[in-house]
């Protein structure tokens, strides 16, 4: 005798769950970072959603010998205490400014700039969350946003997404609000957070879209920038010039290498930068300008290492894919490629690798030290996927945080 089982279940329930996962299978986190007291890791998708994790019960947990790191299990990833959709368009870099308690935000097409709950420089041992754990408002709340108004008309001439803003660091010791952004048209602009976002100066150097942009040591003025026409630039904003100089990474003329993401030592001395060869910044994986998951489009990569003061390029060597993302320890240089993190020594790229560890993402798109600890601090790693990994050194992933 044939029996009919019927299931009954909540069809709405299970649209909801079918579109959670639908947009979590095409989620990329595309930035991410700490809060300056080194408690919470923060991280920006490409469709406009900000999350926050506590981090401090993972690198500091009640008991050591009950934590999931120190028996060895693996255990689902944790859920952020906040989740906020900040902006209609990708986000693509985040930084804290002043006292640690704004956060500015860089999407495609405006600054966002946030009041966040967290602890600044002087946090609670243990993560400053204000008893507000869940609450996007008090954590995140929104304070001002700079709308661009400029080079919109030329992302319609490129086959690659090409945003007006891309990258941001911390501002000059001019205005302590101020904030310099790398640009779309190859320009450096400062803004002034506490005047209403008011342009206060703008610089131009490279020929194609600045994706990565930092501070050299505690030069305030000083900055290195890593452009899609395949160059660093060195810039000094005391000065009338542009720029300081632009060298191409690539000195046999390739027109398609390009350059994604730099670094500086804490001695504001060397500098590394990272990229590849392909069709452009946007080749990679994933959505908003990257090549689908599935594609079968091989790139090269390359790392160089820059000495500050001369501006000359001290090595360059290949990488088997490319380099997204890059970031300096005390114990060296930390590269992204494909489903792993590298460290690497601080000046002789050529040397054996000091200890690579695999990562959740297929594809590395931004790391984040942990401020603060010396050479052992936390890494913070995110890419294709809606997952972050927590390493409590270099080489042991400790966690998984995912949206």
């Amino acid at each position: 005798m044939n029996a009919t089982v019927r299931l009954s279940y909540d069809k709405e329930e299970y649209r909801k769950r079918l579109h959670r996962a639908r947009v979590l299978q095409e989620t990329n986190l595309l930035c991410c970072g700490w809060s300056p007291c080194g408690s919470q890791v923060l991280a920006g998708s490409n469709f406009g959603d900000l999350a926050a994790w506590n981090a401090a019960e993972v690198l500091r947990p009640a008991d050591l010998a009950d934590s999931e790191a120190f028996k060895g299990l693996r255990r689902p990833p944790r859920g952020p205490i906040v989740t906020r959709r900040v902006s209609q368009s990708p986000l693509y870099d985040l930084r804290f400014l002043g006292d640690g308690r704004t956060l500015l935000v860089v999407t495609e097409e405006e600054l966002v700039v946030l009041g966040a709950g967290f602890g600044g420089e002087n946090g609670r041992e243990r993560g400053d969350l204000m008893d507000l754990e869940g609450q996007a408002e008090p954590l995140l709340r929104e304070k001002l946003r700079i709308p661009a108004q400029f080079f919109s008309a030329q992302r319609q001439r490129r086959a690659v997404m090409r945003p007006e803003f891309n990258c941001a660091a911390k501002g000059t010791a001019d205005a302590a609000a101020a904030v310099v952004v790398g640009c779309g048209d190859g320009s450096l602009r400062t803004f002034d957070v506490q005047a209403e976002g008011r342009l206060v100066d703008t610089r131009h150097g490279h020929q194609r879209a600045i994706q990565s942009v930092c501070q050299v040591g505690s030069e305030p003025h000083s900055f290195v920038s890593a452009s899609e026409d395949g160059s660093f630039g060195l810039w000094d904003l005391r000065l009338k010039e542009a720029v300081v100089r632009t060298t191409r990474i690539d000195s046999s003329g390739n027109s398609n290498a390009w350059a994604a993401a730099c670094a500086v030592d804490g001695d504001g001395a060397w500098a590394l930068v990272g990229g590849g060869r392909g069709d452009g910044i946007g080749s990679g994986y994933g959505v908003g300008g990257y090549l689908s998951r599935s594609s079968d489009v091989r790139l090269s990569g390359h790392a160089s290492v820059i000495h500050l003061g001369s501006g000359r390029i001290l090595e360059t060597v290949p990488r088997a894919t490319p380099v997204h993302a890059v970031a300096a320890t005390q114990a060296g240089w930390i590269l992204g490629g494909e489903q792993n993190v590298q460290t690497m020594p601080p000046v002789n790229l050529t040397a054996a690798v000091g200890g690579e560890a695999k990562t959740t993402s297929p594809a590395i798109f931004a790391m984040g030290v942990a401020p603060g600890l010396g050479a052992d601090a936390p890494l913070v790693v995110c890419g294709a996927s809606p997952y972050v990994d927590l390493y409590a050194y270099a080489g042991h992933r400790s966690a998984v945080l995912g949206l």
